[in-house]
């Protein structure tokens, strides 16, 4: 099992604070986390900042293990 926490726009926007899943990659997190959402929009791995175990990733296909904790956080932006 694995367990992801959403921040930022992306939390306020979707409704989704966390959730647990059986996910093999960070895509099959994707998968349940916008299956979740209350929005049609569906995000992916260029719509938030990605964490495993407070490690950020730059593999889109980054393998996930039973235990590790995803972050998704909204990119930060300024005006």
């Amino acid at each position: 099992m694995v367990k992801v926490k959403v921040f930022g726009v992306v939390r306020l926007d979707s409704g989704v604070k966390e959730f647990e899943c059986e996910a093999a990659s960070v895509p099959e997190a994707f998968q349940t986390f916008n299956a979740q959402s209350k929005i049609s929009r569906e995000y992916g791995f260029g719509d938030v900042v990605v964490f495993i175990n407070g490690e950020r990733t730059t593999k889109k296909n980054a393998s996930l293990k039973n235990g590790d904790e995803v972050w998704f956080m909204s990119p930060v932006s300024g005006g």
